[in-house]
């Protein structure tokens, strides 16, 4: 196959949730022998090389000024993610469709859902990971009262883009269940599979017992990001002053680059650390006595999570931080609901190592069975395929040549 992917992202370093997933699919497309060209802004700060193999082409993100960005909005009834990142990658995707040959198009990032006519007459696939109308909705609910109602209007905005454009392709991915549910609920012709994320578990790995820190509790993730800025308050305000109630003396570190000024505050506090950007998660994981992820909000599968079940972290999380994962309580994690079991169940990781071990190598298990990198991208290639083949279809005898592979 010749696949164009327009990313709103470009597959470079740093990694973040949306990038940790267009980085492997890209590269094992173009491990199977697929060609792959990348038409992607790159974001601030970004950096590197593309995965071998992978053709790509950069477009600097378009930066418009508040103004300009709120007289947009105020016109045009789409979210303000689509008005300012639609425009340029769209006259380049219509570009490299009329120069070059495809057989498919495959649309990375929720805010691109709107170039689907520059890239006619491909078949497409759209990946937005999770219902992003519910994500934001999460950040509504966690502003001031001041700026709620302009958050609210953006919800409804962002609803009405996805059920108007996301029926418009082939197949959209998504990873979690409970995203597609969100999905169908909006527009029941929405072709919603879903797709849960991989982890590199070489890379993820334990490391030896004694790496393990006593009473050290780590929380990872892109600090910035609102659900995650909620669960780390929420961890250290709520959670640990329960928490040391039983374990007098432990410690919570939020590792993740771009904290917000508020945590950065809270690592003003005695026994919390936060971090700040780092050069490999993976020593912090292994150094952690208990891994939590105290989701309050947000959607799709946690990354975070998969990433310290692959190191074999005792892990404690809430209901919404499982969403999409096939674990049970006692079995490969702790679930808690509330802060007192949440504080009560980190206390009894830390005290009973045996229950910690076998938490952690059941954890591990269930990463490596359920979210190899191999199987997502058989999926893709699967999704790919069958677009290009229902067009095929639908135009008749005359397109039935395959594809090039």
């Amino acid at each position: 196959m010749r696949i164009l992917v327009c990313a709103a992202e470009a597959p470079l370093s740093p990694l973040n949730g949306f990038r940790l997933q267009l980085i492997p699919v890209c590269a094992g497309l173009a491990e199977r022998g697929h060609e792959v060209c990348v038409l992607a802004y790159r974001r601030e700060r970004q950096h590197g090389d593309p995965p071998p193999g992978v053709e790509l082409q950069l477009i600097d993100y378009p930066e418009l000024g508040l103004l300009a960005s709120g007289a947009r909005w105020l016109a045009r009834s789409q979210p303000l993610g689509v008005i300012t990142g639609e425009r340029a990658i769209a006259r380049a995707a219509r570009s490299l469709v009329a120069e070059r040959e495809f057989d498919v198009a495959h649309v990375a990032g929720w805010p691109l859902a709107g170039i689907r006519s520059a890239l006619q007459p491909l078949p497409a696939i759209l990946t937005t990971l999770d219902a992003w109308h519910v994500n934001y909705a999460a950040r509504r609910d966690a502003a001031s009262r001041l700026a709620r109602p302009a958050l609210a209007q953006e919800v409804r905005r962002i609803a009405r883009f996805e059920a108007s454009s996301y029926r418009t392709f082939d197949s959209v991915v998504v990873v979690s269940n409970e995203d597609a549910a969100a999905l169908r609920r909006l527009d029941p012709a929405v072709r919603v599979h879903t797709v849960p994320n991989g982890v590199d578990t070489e890379r993820f790995s334990p490391g030896p017992p004694e790496s393990r820190e006593p009473s050290l509790v780590v929380m990872t993730g892109a600090m910035h990001w609102a659900p995650n800025v909620a669960a780390a308050r929420y961890l250290v305000e709520s959670v640990l002053p329960a928490l040391r109630k039983r374990v007098p003396h432990a410690r919570v570190a939020l590792v993740g680059r771009d904290p917000t000024s508020e945590l950065v505050e809270l690592g003003e506090e005695k026994g919390v650390v936060v971090t700040g950007e780092v050069p490999e998660m993976t020593g912090w994981l292994q150094r952690a006595d208990a891994y939590a992820c105290p989701m309050v909000n947000g959607t799709g599968i946690k990354n975070k999570l998969l990433e310290a079940m692959a190191c074999a972290c005792a892990c404690v999380a809430t209901p919404i931080a499982c969403q999409g994962l096939d674990v049970e309580s006692g079995r490969e994690i702790v679930i808690a609901e509330d802060t007192e079991a949440f504080a009560a169940a980190l206390a009894e990781v830390m005290a009973d190592g045996d229950l910690a071990r076998r938490l952690g190598a059941a954890a591990r298990d269930r990463v490596v069975a359920d979210h190899g990198w191999d199987a997502v991208v058989d999926t893709y290639e699967t999704l790919l395929s069958r677009a290009i083949g229902d067009q095929q279809r639908a135009a008749g005898p005359a397109r039935a040549d395959a594809p090039s592979n």
